[in-house]
C-alpha cells in the first residue's frame, strides 16, 4: 500500500509545487510506492507554479511546469498519511480543518534543515532566494521520504 504524501504552503504555487515535484521524482528514481499531492492555505485555484520556482527546479532536473494549484481541504488532509507544511501558520490551518488528526500526521519541512520554517520566496527579484528554498526543500523532501519508506 503506497504512502499519501500531501505538501502544504500558502499559495501552493511555489514551495509546496517545488516538492510535491521533488518527491515524484524521487519516488520514481527509488521505486518507492508514495503518491504525492500538494495544496495551499490560501485558496488559490488553478494557478501554475512561479515562474522561477519552475526555472529553479528545471536546473536540478526536476519538472514542476504542469502543476496547478488547489486549496488545502478536508478532504485531502483525510487522504494523507504525511501532511508535510512549510510553516507553523499551515500546521495550524490543518488542526483547523481535521482537529482529530493524529500529531504525528504533520510533519515541519523546516525541522529537517535546522530551521523553523521553510520561507516564502515569492516576490523575491532574482532566483537566489528561490534556489536557496528549492535545496532546503530538497534535503527535506529526501529525508522524509526516506523516513517514511
Amino acid at each position: 500500500m503506497s504512502t499519501h504524501l500531501l505538501f502544504v504552503c500558502s499559495g501552493n504555487v511555489c514551495r509546496s509545487p517545488m516538492a510535491e515535484a521533488m518527491a515524484m521524482e524521487w519516488a520514481h528514481v527509488h521505486g518507492a510506492d508514495v503518491e504525492v499531492r500538494s495544496a495551499g492555505t490560501l485558496k488559490l485555484v488553478d494557478r501554475a507554479a512561479a515562474p522561477k520556482a519552475v526555472a529553479v527546479c528545471r536546473e536540478i532536473g526536476v519538472d514542476c511546469s504542469r502543476h496547478r494549484s488547489q486549496p488545502l481541504t478536508a478532504e485531502l488532509v483525510h487522504w494523507a498519511d504525511v501532511v508535510a507544511v512549510m510553516e507553523l501558520q499551515h500546521a495550524i490551518e490543518v488542526r483547523k480543518l481535521v482537529p482529530s488528526l493524529p500529531e504525528d500526521t504533520i510533519v515541519n519541512m523546516g525541522a529537517f534543515v535546522r530551521m523553523s520554517e521553510i520561507a516564502d520566496p515569492i516576490g523575491a527579484w532574482t532566483k537566489r532566494p528561490f534556489r536557496k528554498v528549492r535545496d532546503q526543500l530538497r534535503t527535506g523532501v529526501q529525508a522524509l521520504l526516506e523516513e517514511n519508506r
